[in-house]
């Protein structure tokens, strides 16, 4: 009787964790691409921030009597490039007042391929390969 009660208690551990197991694989494509999304809209928003603090210093700059805030001269990165999560940031000063800004996926697991992001002078985020690209 002792033996029959462990052989089933042995029996419905193994399928709580067969189940577990089942569960688990399900969930974690979706973490996965969770992940991937939130890099991705961290990215673009970082392209974009950078487009309106440098569209905002060149206005001012074109301004008589207007000098950019250091809160906003400190936004501008220093020229160079960088890894933070997923993506790899390059910000390039091509002198003049021309520049570019580019957010290029790693290829980690967490780094939606194909879906970088480049800014310049012009202020317009695109998405895709830098220098071409569509508005996003």
């Amino acid at each position: 009787m002792k033996r029959e009660r462990g052989f089933i208690m042995l029996i419905d551990l193994l399928l709580t964790m067969l189940l577990m197991a089942t569960l688990l694989a399900m969930a974690v494509p979706q973490v996965l691409q969770n992940q991937r999304s939130a890099e991705m809209v961290a990215a673009r928003a970082r392209v974009l921030n950078l487009a309106n603090v440098q569209s905002a210093i060149a206005l001012c700059n074109s301004t008589p009597s207007c000098t950019p805030s250091v809160g906003l001269t400190a936004q501008v990165p220093m020229p160079g490039t960088i890894t933070q999560g997923a993506y790899q940031y390059t910000f390039t000063d091509l002198g003049g007042g021309l520049w570019s800004y580019q957010a290029t996926a790693t290829g980690s697991i967490f780094s939606p391929i194909g879906k970088d992001f480049w800014t310049s002078n012009s202020g317009v985020v695109y998405c895709g390969d830098w220098p071409r690209g569509s508005p996003c």
